[in-house]
């Protein structure tokens, strides 16, 4: 039982860790685009 607990802790660290990381690469890709387009109505870049 306890090696089965410690199992899906484990499972649940990596799922959290990737979920985590999908985020913080989501927000930075938003953060990207909303700069660049920032940059290109600042700019007159089109």
């Amino acid at each position: 039982m306890l090696g089965w607990i410690k199992k899906t802790s484990s499972v649940t660290k990596l799922a959290l860790t990737i979920a985590f990381v999908v985020i913080l690469v989501f927000i930075a890709i938003k953060l990207i685009l909303a700069f660049e387009s920032f940059l290109h109505d600042f700019l007159g870049w089109y």
